[in-house]
Protein backbone atom coordinates (compact mmCIF):
# COMPACT_ATOMS: atom_id res chain seq x y z
CA UNK A 1 0.00 0.00 0.00
CA UNK A 2 1.01 3.62 -0.38
CA UNK A 3 0.68 6.23 2.36
CA UNK A 4 0.78 9.93 1.47
CA UNK A 5 2.78 11.74 4.14
CA UNK A 6 2.21 15.10 5.78
CA UNK A 7 5.39 16.29 3.99
CA UNK A 8 4.08 15.52 0.50
CA UNK A 9 5.70 12.25 -0.55
CA UNK A 10 4.55 8.63 -0.38
CA UNK A 11 5.69 5.80 1.84
CA UNK A 12 5.51 2.24 0.54
CA UNK A 13 4.02 0.03 3.22
CA UNK A 14 3.20 -3.63 3.85
CA UNK A 15 0.67 -4.87 6.41
CA UNK A 16 0.42 -8.59 7.08
CA UNK A 17 -2.46 -9.92 9.16
CA UNK A 18 -4.80 -12.84 9.35
CA UNK A 19 -7.95 -12.33 7.31
CA UNK A 20 -10.46 -13.65 9.82
CA UNK A 21 -11.32 -12.67 13.35
CA UNK A 22 -10.81 -9.46 15.33
CA UNK A 23 -7.91 -7.12 14.67
CA UNK A 24 -4.84 -8.47 16.51
CA UNK A 25 -2.20 -6.31 18.20
CA UNK A 26 0.17 -4.89 15.59
CA UNK A 27 3.98 -4.81 15.61
CA UNK A 28 5.48 -1.92 13.62
CA UNK A 29 8.93 -2.73 12.24
CA UNK A 30 11.39 0.15 11.68
CA UNK A 31 14.17 -0.75 9.25
CA UNK A 32 17.85 0.22 9.48
CA UNK A 33 19.27 3.32 7.79
CA UNK A 34 20.47 1.30 4.80
CA UNK A 35 17.53 -1.11 4.68
CA UNK A 36 13.91 -1.33 3.65
CA UNK A 37 10.63 -2.77 4.86
CA UNK A 38 11.69 -6.20 3.57
CA UNK A 39 13.96 -6.56 6.62
CA UNK A 40 10.79 -7.46 8.57
CA UNK A 41 10.06 -10.64 6.59
CA UNK A 42 11.94 -12.88 9.01
CA UNK A 43 9.43 -11.88 11.71
CA UNK A 44 6.33 -12.61 9.66
CA UNK A 45 5.72 -16.27 10.52
CA UNK A 46 6.56 -16.04 14.23
CA UNK A 47 4.40 -12.95 14.74
CA UNK A 48 1.38 -14.21 12.79
CA UNK A 49 1.64 -17.55 14.61
CA UNK A 50 1.65 -15.71 17.94
CA UNK A 51 -1.49 -13.75 17.03
CA UNK A 52 0.05 -10.42 15.98
CA UNK A 53 -0.10 -8.50 12.73
CA UNK A 54 3.04 -6.94 11.24
CA UNK A 55 3.35 -3.52 9.61
CA UNK A 56 6.53 -2.43 7.89
CA UNK A 57 7.26 0.56 5.67
CA UNK A 58 10.07 2.19 3.74
CA UNK A 59 11.07 5.45 5.39
CA UNK A 60 11.18 8.44 3.05
CA UNK A 61 14.32 8.17 0.92
CA UNK A 62 14.64 4.41 1.47
CA UNK A 63 13.36 1.40 -0.42
CA UNK A 64 10.54 2.38 -2.78
CA UNK A 65 9.30 5.47 -0.92
CA UNK A 66 9.34 8.74 -2.83
CA UNK A 67 11.57 11.12 -0.87
CA UNK A 68 15.02 12.02 -2.16
CA UNK A 69 17.14 11.01 0.82
CA UNK A 70 17.08 9.78 4.41
CA UNK A 71 17.76 12.23 7.23
CA UNK A 72 18.96 9.83 9.95
CA UNK A 73 15.95 10.48 12.18
CA UNK A 74 15.00 14.09 11.58
CA UNK A 75 12.22 13.50 9.04
CA UNK A 76 11.76 9.82 9.82
CA UNK A 77 10.01 10.73 13.08
CA UNK A 78 7.27 12.36 10.98
CA UNK A 79 7.07 9.27 8.77
CA UNK A 80 6.43 7.14 11.85
CA UNK A 81 3.76 9.57 13.09
CA UNK A 82 1.98 9.32 9.72
CA UNK A 83 2.16 5.51 9.85
CA UNK A 84 0.79 5.40 13.39
CA UNK A 85 -2.07 7.68 12.35
CA UNK A 86 -2.94 5.30 9.51
CA UNK A 87 -2.75 2.26 11.78
CA UNK A 88 -4.99 3.98 14.30
CA UNK A 89 -7.61 4.40 11.55
CA UNK A 90 -7.22 0.80 10.31
CA UNK A 91 -7.20 -0.91 13.69
CA UNK A 92 -10.00 1.12 15.22
CA UNK A 93 -12.53 0.28 12.46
Amino acid sequence: MQLPTSRGYELKCSHWRLEHGPQPPCVVYLHSTTGSRLEALHLLTPLLSAGFSLFSFDFGGAGHSTAEYITFGFNERGDLEDVLGLLNQILMT
